[in-house]
């Protein structure tokens, strides 16, 4: 009885583990019939496409699937041998069969070999714009880049110009000389000859009145053409400003304001020339110099009156019979009328003898002789006139005002310290001590004084003036006086 009862107890847990194994395999027949039906849909499709591959084969030649497969190593060798006409025809064939073709794998694999051949090309045609070109090679490498469809018409621009500043900035970092003269010369000139080309150049290719180029769809045509239009006036403007950037930093080198005319008719021939392209920038480059010329001034003056007062506290103005005699043999280091251009310019302009111009002229050929009698004061006024005969070919008659406040203010100081010497001293010096300073003073006001205002009017004549106030001269001269 006790051994029946084991056995019942064997066969139910071998029946209950039967059923556990008939229910899990019952659990996956849903997963399998849906695998299967999955595996008769994917067999299905294959089927498919194995037909319309075998329909294919058949309507087409075995010559004609030969020569499509054969394209990447054609076009492979068209662009090794430089044959970019031939390898850009062949890409065009292509892309016009990918709308056929283009679903089958075999001819992805293909466009993809072909789309490596493409950027081959690309990367030459831009590589090419960063070098030294002609108008005829632009035009070639621009209408690849056209037939490869990679660029849209603004972006083709904006790849243009960016390719031809890449070369134009090797032109400027290229082996520059050790003089800044030189070198702010050679980089006025190459702007002058390069910024041309480049324009020359993009005009040639992207000609904006070709309606033909105008295909930007979101905009207007009129509207198209004004925005593309810009995209070269805004290079142009950007180089402009790079250059007067630069010019600015080239006019602080004391080399350059020595020959500060020079560099300026060299610019001005520079903006003159841009004109030919509808960039005359002259007018930019005038604050520029004006600047400079105004520094140099007052940089000059304020260092030789520095030096002035400096002997005026030392008391060194003050003569004796024997220092007389030594100074009378000085000479004027520069004399300020020599090979002066303004006054042959005032001289010129009427023989009249009233003239102001023509007469201050013939007076300041030669400083007054009594300022040889005070070596510093002669020194002083050589200096000055030093300053002002570093910029006179630069001066322009907007700075007449500037100059002579400059000269004004540096004048003043002079005659302060003076003053305020002689009334400390009044109790302290001798009576001829007294007397040459009181002298000085006289020279300075009447002589020195005057003989600079006569530069001045060289430098800016009165009828010059009253011309560009647009007022007579008698008129203007009752302003100055008055």
């Amino acid at each position: 009885m006790k051994l029946n009862f084991l056995g019942i107890l064997g066969y139910v847990f071998v029946f209950n583990t039967v059923c556990d194994y008939t229910d899990s395999l019952l659990g996956c027949f849903p997963q399998l019939k849906e695998s299967c039906r999955t595996f008769i849909t994917e067999g299905r499709d294959l089927v498919s496409k194995i037909k319309q591959d075998n329909a294919i084969i058949t309507s087409e030649s075995k010559s004609t699937i030969r020569s499509i497969l054969n394209i990447p190593k054609a076009l492979s060798s068209c662009v090794y041998a430089g044959r970019y006409e031939d390898a850009l025809e062949l890409i065009q064939n292509v892309t016009e069969l990918e709308k056929q073709l283009g679903h089958l794998q075999i001819f992805k694999e293909v466009m993809t070999e072909v789309g490596l051949q493409r950027d081959a090309i690309l990367d030459y045609c831009l590589g090419q714009m960063e070098s030294d070109l002609t108008v005829a090679a632009c035009l070639k490498v621009v209408s690849f880049l056209r037939r490869l469809g990679v660029y849209s018409e603004a972006e083709l621009r904006f790849k243009f110009l960016h390719a031809r500043d890449v070369w134009f900035q090797s032109m400027l970092n290229a082996e520059k000389p050790t003089d800044s003269l030189a070198s702010v010369c050679q980089m006025v000139e190459v702007h002058r000859l390069h910024l041309f080309d480049v324009v020359t150049q993009y005009r040639a290719v992207f000609p904006d009145e070709d309606p033909v180029f105008i295909t930007m769809t979101s905009l207007t045509k009129k509207h198209a053409n004004v925005v593309l239009s810009a995209i070269l006036g805004s290079w142009i403007l950007d180089k402009i400003n790079r250059f007067l950037k630069s010019l600015i930093d080239y006019l602080n080198d004391d080399r350059v304001l020595e020959n500060l005319d020079s560099v300026l008719s060299q610019c001005m021939y520079f903006g003159l020339s841009m004109g030919r392209i509808g960039a005359d920038f002259r007018l930019l480059m005038v604050p520029v110099f004006e600047n400079v010329v105004l520094r140099a001034v007052q940089s000059r003056v304020e260092i030789a009156s520095s030096k002035y007062l400096l002997t005026v506290a030392l008391e060194k103005h003050t003569l004796t019979h024997h220092t007389f005699r030594l100074k009378e043999k000085m000479k004027f280091s520069k004399t300020f009328i020599a090979n002066n251009d303004y006054a042959d310019a005032a001289a010129a302009r009427s023989t009249a003898p009233e003239d102001p111009a023509a007469s201050a002229a013939a007076a300041v050929s030669q400083p007054p002789s009594i300022l040889l009698k005070y070596t510093e004061l002669a020194v002083y006024c050589n200096e000055v006139l030093q300053a002002l005969n570093k910029v006179r070919n630069c001066l322009p008659l907007k700075l007449a005002c500037q100059i002579s406040s400059i000269l004004e203010e540096a004048f003043c100081s002079v005659l302060t310290c003076l003053n305020e010497k002689l009334e400390n001293d009044r109790n302290y010096q001798a009576e001829d001590a007294k007397r040459d300073l009181l002298n000085f003073g006289i020279v300075f006001v009447n002589d020195f004084l005057c003989f600079i205002n006569t530069c001045l009017e060289v430098l800016f004549p009165s009828k010059s003036l009253a011309d560009a106030i647009g007022i007579p001269l008698s008129k203007f001269s009752q302003l100055v006086r008055h």
